[in-house]
């Protein structure tokens, strides 16, 4: 087997590893993002705030905080979800502009998913798998645990 043999095989065994599991931009990261973007906007639109601000209420408040009160479900305390909940509303009262925050954080957020393309990934293959799965097997471990 010549280099450009190797080359050519090992490319498209890497194609069809991102076909088999999604990493492309398969049919399913595409439904899986527009439906994830779609239940962002009505959050948005049910709460008259911006979809920025949604996103990273969901991402940096709740979703973390969920998992600290299960941390606190499986060692039979209450002190993460207290300091979260404290931090979290020390945040509000202090935050001057939520809504420039939110814009920059998310813009960050997104470069941060954008980063992944070297990796072959696409920015909805990142979101969901960043933004949907990982924090999803992330709870069902802690949840499993309690």
């Amino acid at each position: 087997m010549s280099i450009s043999d190797f080359k050519r095989s090992r490319h498209n065994s890497a194609k069809d590893i991102q076909l088999k599991f999604g990493l492309g931009k398969g049919k399913f990261i595409n439904f899986s993002f527009l439906l994830v973007v779609k239940i962002l906007l009505r959050l948005a639109e049910l709460t008259k705030l911006s979809y920025n601000q949604i996103n990273i209420i969901l991402y940096f408040f709740a979703i973390p905080f969920a998992y600290l009160s299960l941390l606190d479900y499986i060692l039979h305390i209450h002190y993460l979800k207290l300091a979260a909940f404290f931090t979290i509303l020390g945040f509000f009262i202090g935050c001057r502009d939520f809504q420039a925050y939110s814009d920059w954080l998310f813009n960050q957020s997104v470069k941060f998913l954008k980063f992944f393309k070297r990796f072959g990934l696409s920015y909805e293959s990142a979101s969901i798998w960043i933004c949907v799965v990982l924090p999803a097997a992330l709870f069902l471990m802690l949840y499993m645990l309690s």
